[in-house]
């Protein structure tokens, strides 16, 4: 009857006590028709190793975990049990250490480390992951704004006033411009009233009595109504012109008592009325569309 392999493993293990482990191995490799190279090459495990293994030539053998991985590659090659290989062959090499007079490697209960856990894990940067976040933040707004044709751009030009548009102008909103400067006009101005304390000894110079300040009046009224976006520099009665833009849709009256000058961006922006009456769009002078009130009116001469 054939023997089962429980006691064939049991056979060699009784015979492995009679000689070292070193000794068992080669004659188990000797009986396969092996050769060391050929161990070698199927095991991974250096030629010069396996000799230091069949030899127990232990001070050329690599660290402990090292040397019980080759040994389980080892017995595992050849067929038999690798725990209790592993356990006699430390223990027959620390039992030549002691005999030689030597202390003993200290024996750690060390697990052979798997290819995988040994080697460290690899680490990315806060740095990397952040920017990986924000390029694909990017290309996800990217994709919306294509597949939906929606651009940020014209969104933001048509819902925001540029204010100041020729550089090195700075101005309010035009209807705050405007309601500021009707309400300063609307104020009257009267002569200020002086207490007979400071009353002028001189009485041929004081001002006749129920004399009244004249208020100037505002000669013109000028409504324009804007077809089209576009940028405006006014110059009121001869002062510090300024420059503002406007909507298309959007009106705004001007009023002044001398003259008015307006310089529009674009020709054809706006219809005028002045004084309520119909007033045509302006000839270019210098390029631009400029309107002189009141040289361009049909009555001045």
């Amino acid at each position: 009857m054939s023997k089962t392999k429980k006691e064939e493993d049991r056979e060699r293990q009784q015979t492995a006590e009679s000689e070292t482990i070193g000794s068992y191995l080669r004659r188990l490799r000797s009986e396969k028709g092996l050769s060391v190279e050929e161990v070698s090459s199927s095991t991974r495990i250096s030629a010069a190793n396996v000799r230091a293994i069949e030899g127990q030539e232990f001070d050329k053998l690599p660290a402990d975990s090292f040397t019980r991985g080759q040994l389980n590659i080892y017995a595992d090659f050849l067929g038999i049990d690798s725990a209790y290989l592993v356990s006699q062959f430390m223990k027959e090499r620390d039992e030549k250490s002691m005999a030689a007079g030597r202390r003993g490697r200290p024996r750690q209960a060390q697990k052979v480390l798997a290819p995988k856990t040994m080697a460290e894990p690899s680490r990315i940067s806060s740095a990397a992951v952040a920017g990986f976040l924000l390029l694909l933040i990017v290309v996800l707004f990217t994709a919306f704004c294509l597949y939906t044709s929606w651009s940020p751009f014209s969104f933001l030009r048509k819902e925001t006033a540029i204010i100041g548009v020729f550089p090195g102008n700075r101005a309010a909103p035009p209807q705050q411009v405007q309601a500021g400067r009707e309400k300063r006009s609307a104020t009257p101005v009267t002569a200020p009233k002086k207490s007979p304390a400071t009353a002028p000894k001189n009485q041929n110079e004081a001002p006749p009595a129920g004399a009244t300040t004249k208020i100037p009046t505002q000669r013109y009224s000028l409504t324009v109504h804007f077809s089209k976006n576009t940028g405006v520099t006014i110059t009121r009665n001869g002062g510090a012109p300024l420059s503002m833009f406007f909507k298309s849709g959007t009106k705004q009256t001007w009023k002044a008592g001398k003259s008015l000058k307006l310089v529009f961006a674009r020709p054809g922006s706006a219809t005028l009325l002045l004084n309520g009456k119909a007033l045509a769009f302006p000839a270019s002078r210098n390029g631009r569309p400029t309107l002189l009130i009141p040289e361009d009116l049909p009555s001045h001469q």
